[in-house]
């Protein structure tokens, strides 16, 4: 909002200096952003590619991100949510695209195995799966770690709160790990596509 009414001067009119110091302020406000009120530009009057990427907070684009540091173990062949990963984000109304990316490191006990990760919008079995991958063990040693990057475009999700979560299932005898630690820890982000 300006910092000093609307103003109406008569032609030729001789301005006083408090009246052209109040002229100076609502200009300086609508030259710094503070001028404007919330709203009161419409995206549809910019232009595409109007903004500079260093005038866009770095929230604009990253809803959220998690992150685990301790490593999980699962032998089961259900759906098993992976602790400390769930993502809560605040979708923006707009109908814009999210992207979630999913950064693991995997290990496996058997090379015989499909492992399952799925990707949730909810709670786990419950919610609305998303995606699934399989991943296979290259070496049959939970020691033998491989980074996994996982990527999942939702387009337009409604507006609102969402969390996101992680699941992972073996075949019920094989284990499958999740490797996590302060170095190097699994993380789940969600960015404005």
């Amino acid at each position: 909002m300006l910092p000093n009414p609307g103003m109406s001067f008569s032609p030729f009119a001789i301005l006083t200096a408090a009246e052209l110091n109040d002229l100076v302020e609502n200009i300086e406000s609508l030259a710094d952003g503070s001028g404007f009120d919330v709203g009161a530009i419409d995206t549809e009057d910019i232009a595409t590619n109007a903004v500079e990427a260093p005038n866009i907070s770095t929230s604009a684009i990253t809803l959220g991100e998690t992150s685990k540091t301790s490593t999980q173990d699962v032998t089961s062949a259900s759906d098993t949510s992976v602790t400390s990963l769930p993502l809560t984000v605040t979708i923006p109304a707009g109908g814009r695209d999210v992207e979630l990316v999913v950064m693991i490191e995997c290990a496996g006990s058997a090379t015989s195995v499909n492992y399952s990760l799925k990707l949730w919008d909810g709670a786990v079995g419950s919610g609305v799966q998303l995606r699934e991958w399989f991943w296979s063990a290259a070496v049959a040693n939970v020691a033998v770690i491989t980074p996994v990057c996982l990527v999942h475009k939702i387009p337009a999700p409604a507006a609102g709160s969402k969390t996101y979560r992680l699941s992972i299932a073996s075949n019920g005898s094989a284990t499958f790990r999740i490797y996590a630690a302060a170095t190097t820890p699994a993380t789940m982000t969600a960015y404005i596509k």
